[in-house]
């Protein structure tokens, strides 16, 4: 557990002896040095990692790095040592992400790679206690799923082909997390309760999309109109918000 105190005030007000604050200040002073040192490393890596897919880059080269410096964070996860922590969790996001660029760019966007990222990325995140990842992991099953996001001249898109399957899918996904958050260790929480609110996110595009163009099936023509998907939102949310303020 960590707790924040002003030490200069509990000394003001003779809450502590100036024993007590010269210790704790020594504590203080350990704990951000040992930030620093690992904030510095962590940048070293990222500079060393940048340059070498900078000199050559090429998908097979991002994934090569990507799986020599997420494995590096995953030992230095292993040893369980607090005082590498921070870069070990640094080294596993930033090994994911550039093993993950590397096989969606080198599989040229295909379904199964994207499910591949997908379980890269719940698993690292897991390992390191990487909420980032975890919520990475929620947006590349969407992708796998067909959404996309785009840019042209001074406009940005987003396409959700399938706003209907999206929207059920998040939703079960949703409500499976909210279950497990319920259940697994405390330190797992926060990552199910991160992964829930990207779901949330993701269902919330899907009734958008859906409540302007409805969708569409092999046939081509309307099977669920918009107005449909704006009715079931507007419920959702008022349930969602009602759910939220009894569970406070």
């Amino acid at each position: 557990m960590k707790v924040t105190l002003d030490l200069d005030k509990l000394l003001e007000e003779n809450r502590i002896t100036s024993e007590e604050y010269q210790r704790l200040q020594e504590l203080g002073a350990r704990g951000t040095g040992r930030v620093a040192f690992n904030v510095l490393v962590a940048f070293g890596v990222i500079a060393v990692s940048g340059a070498t897919l900078a000199l050559a880059p090429t998908p097979f080269t991002a994934i090569l790095i990507g799986l020599i410096v997420g494995g590096g964070g995953l030992a230095l996860q292993w040893l369980r040592d607090s005082r590498w922590k921070l870069l070990a969790v640094v080294c596993v996001v930033i090994g994911a992400l550039l093993f993950g660029g590397g096989v969606v760019v080198m599989a040229r966007g295909d379904v199964a790679a994207f499910l591949l990222v997908t379980l890269v990325y719940a698993g690292a995140g897991a390992m390191a206690g990487s909420a980032l990842l975890v919520v990475l992991s929620v947006l590349s099953l969407s992708a796998a799923m067909g959404a996309f996001t785009g840019y042209f001249h001074a406009t940005y898109y987003l396409g959700i082909p399938e706003p209907s399957l999206t929207v059920l899918v998040f939703s079960l996904l949703g409500a499976a997390l909210w279950w497990a958050s319920l259940r697994v260790p405390s330190s797992w929480q926060r990552l199910a309760s991160a992964a829930l609110m990207a779901c949330v996110f993701v269902t919330n595009f899907g009734f958008w999309v859906g409540s302007l163009f409805g969708d569409r099936f092999m046939a081509g023509e309307v099977a669920i109109a918009p107005w449909i998907f704006s009715v079931l939102w507007a419920l959702a949310l008022i349930a969602l918000a009602l759910w939220a303020w009894w569970r406070n």
